[in-house]
């Protein structure tokens, strides 16, 4: 079960600890995801100039 993952946190909790406003995507904490189920990603961008 190579690649498998598990989400401890809610949305909530992730908008608070990012600081983003969270939108109307729903998802709920999991364990054993595995490599192409949907999962949610947060990106940093780091603005230049």
């Amino acid at each position: 079960m190579c690649g498998r993952f598990s989400q401890t946190a809610d949305v909530k909790e992730l908008a608070a600890r990012f600081g983003y406003e969270a939108s109307d995507v729903t998802f709920a904490p999991r364990c054993n995801i595995a490599p192409g189920q949907e999962a949610p990603v947060v990106i940093w961008f780091i603005a230049t100039a």
